[in-house]
């Protein structure tokens, strides 16, 4: 892949499914999907996993790292 080259959306291979209260589950099922959930995340709770996840989904965007790698990180916030 070249340098600098911005991918499009990509879909996961298994979707994230993440509680977001009182019962209710919000799938994920795309590197957007990664992104804007943790964009949306409020401000105050944000932590050092929330910053890895970010930086790990613009990275697979950019295609440094694998769309994997990315997920991987994900998943650890939103444990």
């Amino acid at each position: 892949m070249q340098e600098g080259y911005i991918r499009s959306d990509i879909q996961l291979r298994s979707p994230v499914a993440i509680a977001v209260g009182a019962g209710f589950k919000r799938e994920i099922a795309s590197l957007t999907g990664m992104q804007n959930f943790l964009k949306e995340w409020p401000l105050a709770s944000r932590g050092e996993s929330h910053a890895r996840a970010l930086r790990a989904c613009e990275a697979a965007r950019a295609g440094e790292i694998d769309l994997d790698k990315a997920r991987q990180a994900f998943l650890i916030f939103a444990r």
